[in-house]
């Protein structure tokens, strides 16, 4: 796992992508490069994984085409290493729209924004950086 401060350099490069992979499990989900970059480097597949469980499944989602999706820390670190953290969805407005308690992460950042946006032309939901838009 790269630490925070190589990551969020490295994220900042991604300004766009060249490629979407369709989720493996989640059919309805293309990642670009940038989250395929910070699944792969900051070791959350589970958190691609929770994101993908509630977007175009989720009743509280139905109809919202544009998602911002966040996950922070939420407190200090615990007696085991790990921090609690907060995974949530808005609608872009700061209407949140979903939320999950993450009792423990080792994730390597305070905090990650991602967008998930509807797109017809792959008839899913593309999950991107804000700065792949």
């Amino acid at each position: 796992m790269l630490s925070a401060e190589h990551l969020e350099g490295n994220l900042a490069r991604f300004t766009g992508t060249e490629n979407w992979t369709r989720h493996a499990l989640a059919r309805n989900m293309v990642m670009t490069d940038g989250v395929l970059y910070l699944r792969e480097h900051a070791d959350c597949h589970w958190l691609i994984d929770a994101i993908a469980s509630y977007v175009g499944y989720s009743p509280e989602l139905k109809g919202e085409h544009f998602q911002v999706w966040t996950f922070e820390r939420t407190g200090d670190q615990v007696a085991d290493g790990s921090k609690p953290h907060l995974l949530y969805a808005t609608d872009g407005n700061d209407n949140r729209i979903a939320t999950q308690e993450i009792g423990f992460s080792d994730f390597p950042l305070p905090k990650i924004v991602l967008w998930a946006v509807f797109d017809g032309g792959f008839d899913a939901f593309v999950l991107m950086l804000p700065s792949e838009y």
